[in-house]
C-alpha cells in the first residue's frame, strides 16, 4: 500500500508537472498571439499606408495628366486658330495682290498716257521741225528747242527712276504689311489664349483656395482628434499603472500561495516520514513479540499447564499484531478494514473468553507457587494487554487526528490549487487585456502618426501646388504684360505706319527691325512652348508606363494580401486545434484527478 501511495503521489507530481508545462506552453502561446496580431495589424497598416500613398501619387499623376491634356487641347485650339488665321491672311494677301494688280494697271495706264503725251510732243517737234524746214527758224529757237528736249528726256528718265523706286518701296511695304498683319493676328491669338488660360488659372486658384480651406478645417479636426487621443492615452497610462499595481498584488498573492503550498508539501512529507517511522516501530514491536513468542516456545517442557496459556497468549499477540498492522491501512481502506477489524475483535473476544475460562480452570486446578507464578504472569499479561490497548487507542486517536489534519491539508491544497488556477486565469486575462490595450495604444499611435504624416504630406503638396500656381500666375502675368506691351507697340507701329507711309521710310525701317527682333523672340517663345509640349507628352507617356507598373504592383500586392490572409487563417485553425487538444487533455486530467480523489 505504501508503494501504491508513493506511485499515486508520483503520478500526481507528474500530472502536476505536465499541467504546469501545458500552462506554460499556453501562456507562451497566448503571449505570442498578441505579438502576431500586432505584426499582422502593422503589416495591414503598412500596406494601407502604401496603398494610400500610391493612390495619392495616382491622383497627382491624374491631375498632371489633366493639366497636360488641357495644355494639349489649348495647343490644338491655338493651332486651329492659327490655321484659320493663316487662311484669312491668305485671303487678305489675295485681296492685296488684286489691289496691287489694279495699282499696276493704273500705273501702266498713266505711263501709256505719258507716252502718248511724249508722242504728241514728238509729233509736235516733228511738225515744228517740218515747220522749221518750211520756215526758216533762227538758231536760237533751235537751240532752245533742243535744250527743252534734253530737259524733257531727263525728266522722263527721272520719272522712270522714281516709278521704279516707288514700285520697290511698294513691294517692301507690302511684305512688311503682310508681316505686320501676321504678327497682329498671332498677337490676337496669343491674347485670346492668354485670356482663356488666365480664366482657367483663376478657376484653378479658386478651387485650390477652397481645397486649402477644407484642408485647414481637416487639420483643425485632426488636431482636436490628436488632443483627444492624447487625453485618452494619458487615461490609458493611468489605467495601465492601476493594472500593473493589481498585477503586482496578484503576483504577491501567488507567491504567498506558493509559499503556503510549499509549507503544506513540507508538512505532508514530514507526516509521511512520521508514518514511515510508526510503521518501522510497529514492525520492530511485531518482531519483538515474535521473538518473545519463540523464546516462550523454547522454554522448558516441565510446565504442561502453561503451554496452553502460552499458545493462547501467542495467538493473542499474533492477533494484536495483525490488528495493529491492519489499523495502519484504515486511512485508505476504511470500509474493508472496519469489517476485518470487527471479525478480529470477535475473535479476540472469543479468545479472551477462552482465556478467562482457562484462567478459571487453572485457578481451580493449580495451587501453590506454580499457581501464584501463573497468576503473576497472567496479571503481567493483563497489564501488558491494557498497555497495548491504551497504546492502540492512542495510536488510533493520533491516526484519526493526522487523517483529519491531512484531510484539512488536502482541502487547503485543493482550495489553494483552485485559487492558483483562478489567479492564473485572472493574470492571463489581465495580461491579455493589458496586451490588447498596449496593442490598441500602439495601433492608435501608429494611426495618428500615419494620419499626421499624411496630413503633413497633403499640406506640403498643397503648399507646393500653391507655390507652383503662384509662379505660374506670375509668369502668366509677366507674359500678359509683355504681350500687352507688344500689342501696344504693334498698335503704335500701325499708327506710325499709317502716318509715315509717305514721309518716314527710315523710321519704318527701324521699327521693322525692332518688330523683326520681337518676331524672333516670339518664335523662340513658340519653340519653347513646343518643347514644353513635347516634354509634357513624354511625361504623360512615362506616367502611363508608371500607371501600368503600378497596376501590376497593386495586383501583386492583392495576391500577397490574399496569401497572407490564407496563412493567417491556417495559423488560426492550427491554434484552434491546439486549444481544443489542450482542453481535451485538461478534461482528461480533471477526470483522472477526480477518479483518484474518489479512490482515495
Amino acid at each position: 500500500t505504501t508503494k501504491e501511495i508513493d506511485s499515486f503521489l508520483q503520478s500526481c507530481e507528474r500530472w502536476k508537472t505536465r499541467f504546469i508545462a501545458l500552462n506554460r506552453e499556453q501562456e507562451t502561446k497566448t503571449q505570442k498571439a498578441p505579438t502576431q496580431q500586432v505584426q499582422s495589424v502593422v503589416r495591414d497598416l503598412v500596406t494601407s499606408v502604401e496603398m494610400d500613398t500610391l493612390r495619392s501619387d495616382a491622383e497627382n499623376t491624374h491631375t498632371r495628366l489633366e493639366w497636360s491634356s488641357w495644355l494639349q487641347e489649348d495647343t490644338a485650339s491655338c493651332l486651329a486658330k492659327s490655321s484659320r488665321e493663316r487662311q484669312e491672311t491668305e485671303a487678305f494677301e489675295a485681296m492685296e495682290r488684286q489691289l496691287m494688280a489694279d495699282r499696276v494697271v493704273e500705273l501702266e495706264t498713266q505711263l501709256a498716257q505719258k507716252r502718248a503725251v511724249e508722242r504728241e510732243k514728238e509729233m509736235e517737234l516733228s511738225s515744228l521741225r517740218e515747220a522749221q524746214e518750211d520756215q526758216v527758224v533762227s538758231k536760237q529757237e533751235v537751240a532752245a528747242l533742243e535744250d527743252e528736249k534734253k530737259r524733257r528726256t531727263e525728266e522722263l528718265t527721272q520719272m522712270k527712276n522714281k516709278m521704279e523706286a516707288v514700285e520697290a518701296e511698294n513691294a517692301t511695304l507690302k511684305q512688311k504689311n503682310k508681316k505686320l498683319v501676321e504678327e497682329g493676328e498671332e498677337i490676337k491669338k496669343l491674347q485670346r489664349a492668354f485670356k482663356a488660360r488666365d480664366a482657367k488659372m483663376i478657376t484653378v486658384l479658386k478651387t485650390e483656395r477652397e481645397k486649402s480651406s477644407q484642408r485647414k478645417q481637416e487639420l483643425q479636426i485632426l488636431h482636436a482628434k490628436f488632443s483627444s487621443s492624447m487625453d485618452s492615452v494619458s487615461e490609458k497610462a493611468m489605467r495601465l499603472e492601476e493594472v500593473e499595481q493589481q498585477l503586482r498584488d496578484a503576483q504577491s498573492d501567488a507567491r504567498a500561495a506558493e509559499t503556503r503550498q510549499k509549507e503544506l508539501e513540507r508538512q505532508i512529507t514530514s507526516l509521511q516520514e512520521e508514518n514511515a517511522s510508526l510503521l518501522a516501530q510497529l514492525k520492530a514491536q511485531n518482531e519483538a513479540l515474535k521473538r518473545q513468542q519463540a523464546e516462550r516456545e523454547h522454554q522448558s517442557v516441565g510446565q504442561p499447564s502453561s503451554e496452553r496459556t502460552i499458545d493462547d497468549e501467542s495467538t493473542l499477540v499474533a492477533q494484536l499484531a495483525e490488528k495493529e498492522a491492519l489499523q495502519m491501512f484504515i486511512r485508505r481502506y476504511r470500509s474493508t478494514a472496519e469489517d476485518k477489524c470487527r471479525q478480529l475483535m470477535e475473535k479476540v473476544n472469543a479468545l479472551e473468553s477462552q482465556r478467562a475460562s482457562t484462567q478459571a480452570q487453572t485457578e481451580e486446578s493449580c495451587t501453590g507457587e506454580w499457581g501464584r507464578s501463573l497468576e503473576s504472569d497472567v496479571s503481567r499479561l493483563r497489564r501488558q494487554r491494557q498497555k497495548e490497548l491504551s497504546y492502540e487507542r492512542r495510536t488510533k486517536r493520533e491516526l484519526q487526528t493526522r487523517e483529519s489534519t491531512l484531510a484539512g491539508w488536502e482541502r487547503d491544497c485543493t482550495q489553494l490549487q483552485g485559487t492558483l488556477v483562478c489567479l492564473k486565469a485572472r493574470l492571463v486575462e489581465e495580461l491579455v487585456l493589458q496586451e490588447r490595450k498596449e496593442v490598441q495604444r500602439v495601433v492608435g499611435g501608429l494611426v495618428d502618426r500615419v494620419e499626421l504624416s499624411r496630413t503633413t504630406e497633403d499640406l506640403q503638396e498643397a503648399q507646393r501646388d500653391v507655390t507652383w500656381l503662384q509662379t505660374m500666375d506670375e509668369e502668366w502675368h509677366d507674359y500678359a504684360a509683355t504681350e500687352e506691351k507688344q500689342r501696344r507697340g504693334v498698335e503704335e507701329l500701325n499708327a506710325v505706319e499709317r502716318q509715315l507711309t509717305t514721309e518716314r521710310v527710315g523710321k519704318l525701317t527701324t521699327q521693322l527691325e525692332t518688330s523683326q527682333r520681337r518676331l524672333h523672340e516670339e518664335k523662340a517663345a513658340a519653340v519653347e512652348l513646343n518643347n514644353m509640349c513635347d516634354l509634357l507628352k513624354q511625361e504623360v507617356t512615362c506616367q502611363a508606363q508608371w500607371l501600368t507598373g503600378f497596376s501590376l504592383n497593386s495586383m501583386a500586392m492583392v495576391n500577397i494580401q490574399s496569401q497572407l490572409s490564407n496563412r493567417m487563417q491556417e495559423q488560426q485553425a492550427e491554434q484552434s486545434k491546439q486549444l481544443s487538444q489542450l482542453e481535451a487533455d485538461k478534461t482528461e486530467l480533471e477526470e483522472q484527478l477526480r477518479v483518484s480523489q474518489l479512490n482515495a
